[in-house]
């Protein structure tokens, strides 16, 4: 075999190899989406905006459900020291997230591939939330049987219905309002 043969040979197992990466990410991504919520990050500039609007400490426990590639669950355990959770259900942006936070060094952090509706919610005090609205009224007994009164919910983008009673503030960010409710 040449040289130029063998470049080729390699040229094509690369371009395999990124063609079933893509493949399976899109697969996952609409995965994703018909389990709950489509990948869509959150900006780190309203991040800083949401995450000034409570009191976090370090060592409380930041649970971020439907998590993504983590980016959220990532920046409060590097601003406030807090403890994170990142759950979701797609498996390559469980292993991005998981990359990230070891190439960070954020040993207080851990993502699980798992489905929301069964993550414990119970040692949370806050919860991030970024899916569609049908998905979250699916999680109302589940908020009623394992949030503890003190926990503070975010929910980017969509109210939550069942929570109203316990609205704390609304963020007008420039496309998307975050809502935060203080359950109690």
């Amino acid at each position: 075999m040449s040289l130029n043969e063998a470049a080729y040979t390699i040229l094509v197992i690369v371009e395999l190899l990124v063609l079933m990466a893509t493949c399976a990410y899109s697969v996952f991504l609409v995965y994703s989406w018909l389990k709950g919520a489509p990948f869509v990050g959150t900006e780190n500039k309203e991040l800083e905006s949401i995450f000034s609007n409570i009191p976090i400490t370090a060592g409380m426990t930041f649970l971020d459900i439907g998590c993504g590639d983590g980016r959220v669950v990532i920046s409060a355990v590097k601003k406030y020291k807090v403890n994170g959770v990142g759950v979701d259900i797609n498996p390559i942006l469980i292993w991005i997230a998981r990359f990230l936070a070891i190439w960070q060094k954020l040993h207080q952090i851990k993502f699980y591939i798992a489905e929301i509706e069964k993550t414990d919610f119970s040692k949370a005090d806050i919860i991030y939330i970024y899916l569609f609205p049908k998905f979250i009224a699916k999680l109302s007994k589940k908020f009623s049987d394992e949030v503890h009164p003190g926990t503070y919910i975010i929910s980017h983008a969509f109210k939550i219905d069942f929570l109203k009673k316990y609205l704390l503030k609304t963020i007008n960010g420039k496309k998307i309002k975050t809502y935060i409710y203080l359950y109690t």
